[in-house]
């Protein structure tokens, strides 16, 4: 069987910088899964929606009933490297970390929905202290360099305030 990728292309480093009040990524916070240098986060999104219910009138009146919020939906996606920056020769420490965060935090084991996975979103962390962890998925974007695409899907319960 012939070698596709015959060479390691490309390093994975770590930059840090002198002034750096805390470690990890600087705009949202999973827990303790973003503690490590493996994982990227290139996008996050996050909703949040009420339930309502409106019934006109055949006079021209509307009555407006609000019934409550919804469960809120965050996915978050970056980029899982093969390897990380300190050892190379450890492989597959991107998908090893994703997949032991989701075997340990997942909605459906029962002592998870006791203990919610905390997310800090930037200005919105009154919205998402309670997150369930539905789903997870990987991808390959670029398999000749060793990186690949991963997406985290949750829902949060809706704010208290």
């Amino acid at each position: 069987m012939p070698a596709l990728f015959q060479s390691k292309p490309g390093a994975y480093v770590k930059v840090e910088s002198p002034n750096a009040q805390s470690s990890g990524s600087a705009l949202i916070s999973v827990g303790d899964l973003l503690d490590n240098e493996v994982l990227l986060v290139t996008q996050f999104t996050f909703s949040q929606s009420t339930r309502m219910q409106y019934k006109p009138t055949l006079g021209g009146n509307i009555y407006v009933y609000p019934l409550g919020d919804n469960m809120g939906d965050i996915a978050i996606s970056g980029l899982a490297a093969f390897r990380d920056c300190v050892d190379s020769s450890d492989v597959g420490v991107g998908f090893q970390k994703l997949a032991d965060f989701y075997s340990t935090k997942k909605a459906s084991k029962v002592a998870n929905i006791k203990d919610p996975i905390k997310i800090v979103l930037p200005g919105l962390s009154n919205f998402t202290t309670h997150c369930f962890l539905e789903s997870l998925s990987i991808s390959g974007v670029d398999p000749e360099n060793m990186v690949f695409g991963y997406n985290l899907t949750f829902k949060s319960a809706p704010a208290t305030s």
